[in-house]
Formats: structure tokens, sequence, C-alpha cells
């Protein structure tokens, strides 16, 4: 899996009103379309009584889309099965390098 040359840039963010809005990101892959599923999606969980979970939700998608933009290089419209074990694998290498820095501290 190749890494980015690219330094990840937000996708959405968070107004006065706390409602998520699109960011002007230029990308290749992921298209404005998956921007707004994801802000669609993360809407229904925005006025829940569990402001935690939203704001988990929210770095989750985030997370997805930057690595369907800078590793699987697709839309998550075109993701497979192989992309998300992919994925899986990227998280918990993250996990590890996490892990990994907390014990040397």
């Amino acid at each position: 899996m190749a890494t980015s040359p690219k330094a990840p840039v937000p996708w959405f963010r968070f107004n006065e009103q706390c409602e998520l809005t699109s960011l002007e990101v230029s990308h290749k892959h992921v298209t404005d379309s998956d921007v707004d599923r994801a802000i669609g999606f993360l809407s229904l969980y925005r006025d829940t009584d569990r402001a935690k979970t939203f704001v988990t939700y929210c770095k989750e998608v985030e997370r997805f889309l930057m690595w369907c933009e800078y590793y699987a290089r697709r839309s998550i419209t075109k993701v497979t099965q192989e992309d998300l074990i992919n994925y899986e694998t990227f998280l918990k290498g993250r996990s590890e390098e996490h892990t990994s820095e907390l014990q040397s501290h």
C-alpha cells in the first residue's frame, strides 16, 4: 500500500450552529457526492443526546474518506470488499503505531 505524498486536509467542519459544512477540498477520487452522503449520514446523529458518539462518528467518517482518497484512490461508491479488508488492516496498523507511541513515552 503506497503512502500519500500530500498531507491530509479536513473534509468538513462544524459551523457556529454545530452544523456540518463541506469544505472546498481538492480531491481526485472521493466525489462531492461522497462528502454530501457522509454529511447526510452524520446529520442523523447530530441532534441525538449522544454528543460523544456524534463526534466519534465524524472523526471515523472523515478518516474513511481520507483513506478512500489517499490510499484506495476511489469513490466510496466504488469501494470493494477487498478495500474494506485493506482499510481494516490500515486501522490496525494505526492502532499499533499509537500503542507503540504510548509505550515509548
